[in-house]
């Protein structure tokens, strides 16, 4: 009898314990080389929300599962990226290079980023081998091989593409959607894509970077050239008590030139010496010049805009607001506003807002 009280107790023990761990994710890390901490990061939320503790490259993460699973990303902000699905059970990588495996939907993640890496490894081949012989031979690629370069890239993307195609006719009522999704975003048009995000269930349409970036799109169509300027505002980072908006530059007989960049940005800064050069020249000749600084931090900008000679007005959203407000996908973002406020140039390239500036305003 008291075997069989003792048993009974034993298996009742056991089960409050399964039960006290099972929406748990328990991820066991080893052979890493990190040896500081690394990142776990909320691809949804945009920011890091745990840091794990690396220890003789090896680590154990244990995160409370309390809803859907997430798409996170674990890195060391240097090179290492894995990609993991907050699920609950137990998970494992090993060394830099490995899958995070253990679950179903990682299992399943780890297959298609499998497939995503060697899919046209062959073509992969080619290419390194055609660099590696203009570098033995000490010179630079011809135009012929910068165009071969450029076809098989391009060939290497469609059979990228027609696989996570497949995965994601499967997935995408899931998390590994959004994860497919990304992946093809950089290799379809951007009409394949929008048909693909409005076949996806609803934990697609509702994963916030892609709301954002439709979001994005629509506000870059609505500020292209002929629009009219949207308003803007931010501090002046020389005085941060001191709000300045684009409005304040407006109906004053000028064209005006905004320029959206940050001080980590090197093509911003590559170009900024031409930046100067027209406002140096054309200050005096009804040109205005705003920089628009985005996603940097004050300090950082400081110090860039001493070293780059700026003295010329900046506005520094530190909200991101002017950015989204005119679906800068990529910066510099150059855009320039006739003496009424509508949109004239919007252009990457430096040397388009030159020529129109120079024809406007002579040489």
């Amino acid at each position: 009898m008291l075997k069989k009280v003792f048993y009974s107790v034993c298996i009742c023990l056991f089960a409050m314990g399964c039960k006290q761990g099972a929406n748990q994710l328990t991820l066991t890390g080893t052979g890493i080389s990190a040896t500081d901490d690394i990142y776990v990061y909320d691809i949804a939320e945009n920011k890091t929300v745990d840091t794990i503790k690396v220890s003789g490259g090896n680590f154990t993460y244990i995160r409370e599962i309390t809803g859907d699973p997430e798409l996170l990303m674990i890195t060391d902000h240097v090179t290492m990226i894995r990609y993991l699905i907050a699920e609950k059970g137990n998970l494992t990588l090993t060394g830099d290079d490995g899958f995070i495996k253990g679950t179903p939907l990682n299992d399943r993640m780890a297959d298609l980023i499998r497939v995503y890496r060697d899919t046209g490894e062959e073509l992969e081949e080619k290419k390194s081998a055609l660099i590696a012989r203009a570098d033995s031979e000490g010179e630079e690629l011809t135009e012929e091989q910068i165009q071969e370069l450029q076809d098989l890239d391009a060939e290497q993307s469609t059979m990228v593409a027609d696989a996570m195609r497949k995965f994601y006719e499967k997935d995408n009522g899931s998390v590994l959607g959004i994860f497919e999704l990304i992946l093809l975003q950089g290799l379809i048009p951007e009409e394949e894509f929008i048909s693909l995000y409005e076949q996806g269930g609803d934990i697609v349409k509702n994963f916030p970077p892609f709301i954002k970036t439709f979001e994005i799109k629509a506000n870059t169509k609505r500020t292209d050239v002929g629009a009219k300027y949207i308003d803007i505002h931010g501090v002046n980072p020389n005085d941060t008590t001191q709000t300045i908006r684009l409005s304040d530059f407006m109906g004053k007989d000028k064209y005006v030139l905004l320029d959206f960049w940050a001080s980590w940005c090197g093509p911003c800064k590559k170009a900024m010496p031409e930046i100067k050069l027209l406002n140096d020249t054309y200050s005096g000749k009804g040109l205005e010049v705003i920089g628009i600084v985005v996603s940097d931090h004050i300090k950082n900008h400081l110090q860039a805009a001493e070293d780059l000679k700026v003295t010329w007005t900046q506005i520094f959203d530190n909200e991101n607001e002017s950015a989204s407000l005119y679906g800068i996908e990529g910066i510099p973002t150059l855009i320039l506003l006739d003496k009424n406020g509508t949109i004239l140039v919007r252009t990457h390239e430096k040397n388009d807002i030159i020529e129109k500036i120079q024809s406007l305003l002579g040489k």
